[in-house]
């Protein structure tokens, strides 16, 4: 866990894959808008994002940051860790259910 705290697996109620974009600065934010605008893309070809799983307790949450450096959403690092945060979440699905 991110605090470091241990859990009883008897307090975790269910657990959920969260993307999570990264705040940028306004002037990037900005440069990123005028290079969209200009090649007429609807998408946002770099946005910056951390893949997060969420462990619901009894009380409240506890997050399992699963990237140490930001992931760029939509290349091979991204989807490898997706997948990765997944197959963690079924995993531990199976010992909640």
């Amino acid at each position: 866990m991110q605090s470091g705290r241990d859990y009883s697996i008897n307090v975790m109620k269910r657990t959920e894959v969260l993307i999570r974009p990264v705040l940028k600065k306004a002037g990037a934010t900005v440069a990123n808008a005028v290079a969209n605008a200009m090649t007429n893309s609807i998408a946002n070809g770099n946005e910056q994002v951390h893949i997060i799983v969420r462990i619901h307790l009894l009380r409240g949450y506890e997050d399992i940051l699963m990237n140490e450096q930001v992931l760029i959403r939509g290349n091979l690092d991204y989807y490898e860790m997706v997948e990765h945060a997944r197959r963690l979440q079924k995993k531990l699905k199976q010992y909640l259910a």
